[in-house]
């Protein structure tokens, strides 16, 4: 009876309001939940809770896309022609599988350089090579280039009769000052025809400096530009120290096997003595051979400018345990850029 009377006087002195209050307030947010709110139970259901909000998503930036952005470039991104995966390059790939040249390597836009551009490479990847003699007469020159920090490559035979204590490099980037050189690798001997190669290393790095990297060969009637310090063309340079570097553009005459696996390549880009150990280099600023040689046999004949393959270099470099870039990519057939 107590208890009775007690629950009587709680309904007439109004305390249950509070309670039905918050049971009200319990429904309706269980009401709502049910009613806003995906349950899902199993594995089944949040995978497809997922692929729907993400084909949502999807179409919701297509919208914004076709409505923000009615671009050229934007336009091709959409096809499929630009992007991190290019269609045209997938289409090319399917339909030159089945085809034995190698000329699937070539780069569908071309990655030819303008004439500034190359010379600006050419100008921070070559250096004057200074070969003092043993017996302190006047030592050679000639060219090099550098193909990786602190390696350059010239000739054998420009450092060939050098005491090794009096080989510098020098160029109008790396300063006023001569950096000394040391012959890490050498060719056995230098003979017309065979491997004429030798490989520097240097201790002070220049500044600005340029790598060029390593093709295998270059193509007949191909563009190339020689790069060097020819001593006939830069003797009125007023900086004889840091002269100026000499261009000469020309064309791939012949390629000419020789029976040891040396491929000689006879090219019409102008060399004088000095230019020995320069890169010969095609429109792509890719290295495709050495200028190592040239020959007159008459005035009428005129002069033979002969360079070796940078296949052969990529030799000596592996059998030396060189550090430098490979470039197996064709350049694109030659469109003189100005």
């Amino acid at each position: 009876m107590n208890s009775l009377r007690q629950f009587e006087y709680w309904l007439k002195n109004g305390n249950f309001i509070p309670l039905a209050l918050l049971l009200v307030m319990l429904n309706g947010l269980i009401f709502w939940w049910h009613s806003h709110f995906i349950h899902l139970n199993t594995v089944e259901d949040v995978n497809n809770a997922v692929i729907d909000g993400l084909i949502k998503e999807k179409e919701r930036i297509k919208l914004m896309l076709n409505d923000a952005c009615d671009s050229n470039d934007m336009q091709s991104y959409k096809q499929g022609h630009i992007g991190p995966i290019r269609m045209d390059e997938i289409k090319t790939d399917i339909n030159e599988s089945n085809r034995s040249d190698n000329n699937t390597n070539v780069k569908p836009n071309g990655q030819q350089q303008d004439m500034s551009k190359l010379g600006s490479i050419l100008d921070r990847a070559t250096v004057r090579i200074n070969a003092g003699n043993r017996d302190d007469q006047d030592g050679f020159t000639g060219s090099g280039f550098f193909i990786s920090p602190n390696l350059v490559v010239t000739n054998r035979h420009v450092i060939e009769n050098a005491d090794e204590n009096k080989i510098y490099i020098t160029s109008q980037y790396q300063g006023p000052n001569p950096i000394k050189a040391k012959l890490i690798a050498v060719t056995p001997d230098n003979k017309i025809s065979n491997p004429d190669f030798a490989l520097l290393s240097v201790n002070e790095m220049p500044k600005s400096v340029t790598i060029l990297s390593i093709g295998m060969e270059a193509k007949a009637l191909q563009t190339v530009t020689a790069a060097g310090y020819p001593g006939a063309y830069i003797r009125f340079d007023k900086n004889q120290e840091n002269p100026a570097t000499f261009y000469s553009r020309g064309f791939v005459n012949v390629l000419q096997k020789q029976a040891n696996g040396m491929t000689l390549i006879v090219h019409t880009a102008d060399m004088a003595p000095g230019s020995s150990g320069g890169p010969l280099v095609n429109n792509c600023a890719t290295l495709v051979g050495i200028n190592t040689f040239l020959t007159s046999q008459s005035e009428s004949a005129g002069r033979t400018l002969y360079a070796l393959s940078a296949g052969n270099l990529r030799d000596f470099l592996d059998i030396s345990g060189a550090t430098y870039t490979k470039d197996d990519t064709l350049c694109a057939p030659d469109e003189d850029k100005q």
